[in-house]
């Protein structure tokens, strides 16, 4: 939980965040055609 900003009233009472699965795909596509667009023409390689 430290890692999200969660309301004062709300963290005695959170144990823990779920995040979707399709959210974490939609945010990795949007991340990667950001990426794509910044890079302009170029090729890249990415490891993971």
């Amino acid at each position: 939980l430290d890692l999200f900003c969660i309301p004062k009233h709300y963290a005695a009472d959170l144990e823990r965040v779920y995040i979707p699965h399709g959210l974490i795909l939609d945010r990795t596509e949007r991340l990667a055609r950001e990426i794509m667009k910044e890079m302009g023409g170029h090729h890249i390689v990415a490891l993971c």
